[in-house]
């Protein structure tokens, strides 16, 4: 992820254009989009002309800055028009802010957008929780497993409602992701020590 403010943001969407590999993801808030001549928007037009499924996620937020608003409007249309495929962007204005502090709500919002989703939703298999992160290590390209106190609260639940046989199943499933935390054996036994004392 790169993040950026005013120049800073500039750096940002000029990083996408001329080197759309490096990051996944990028939040600019109040960018100089009009700088010479409008130069990045008119390099984004020439990317977008590429057709490929980008994979990358922008948010662009911007403060009550009249200067700044037409290359703005700019940047936002382009993308409106060439709609890129697998390219997830946001443009928001934060009218109650000016260029000094529209950094830090433009910034949570940026990572909001960024990372919705990223919470499971109720969860009712294990297989859906899996499901869940493949989708999610398919989105941002790397591998992201299933949190392990996830798991274990999913064991835990089975182990309350007496269903032995999930919660050992899960708490196993637990051992082959994390086999070098002790707290996975821990509970593996405690459901262990649960069946047979039952």
């Amino acid at each position: 992820m790169f993040a950026g403010h005013s120049l800073g943001g500039l750096t940002v969407v000029y990083s996408f254009v001329s080197r759309p590999d490096l990051f996944n993801a990028y939040i600019a808030a109040s960018p100089v989009l009009h700088y010479d001549n409008d130069y990045v928007i008119k390099r984004a037009e020439e990317l977008f002309k590429q057709k490929k499924d980008w994979k990358r996620t922008m948010f662009v937020g911007l403060g009550n800055e009249p200067d700044y608003q037409k290359g703005f409007n700019s940047f936002r249309d382009l993308l409106k028009k060439t709609n890129p495929k697998g390219f997830e962007y946001e443009f928001r204005e934060f009218k109650e802010d000016n260029h000094a502090s529209v950094v830090l709500p433009a910034y949570y919002a940026g990572l909001r957008k960024i990372f919705a989703g990223w919470n499971p939703p109720q969860i009712g298999s294990v297989s859906e929780l899996e499901n869940h992160y493949k989708k999610l290590s398919e989105r941002f390209g790397y591998k992201i497993l299933i949190p392990e106190n996830t798991l274990n609260q999913i064991g835990y639940q089975f182990l309350q409602a007496k269903q032995f046989v999930e919660a050992i199943d899960v708490f196993k499933k637990n051992t082959q992701i994390y086999p070098n935390s002790a707290n996975v054996y821990d509970s593996l036994a405690d459901a262990y020590e649960k069946r047979r004392s039952t």
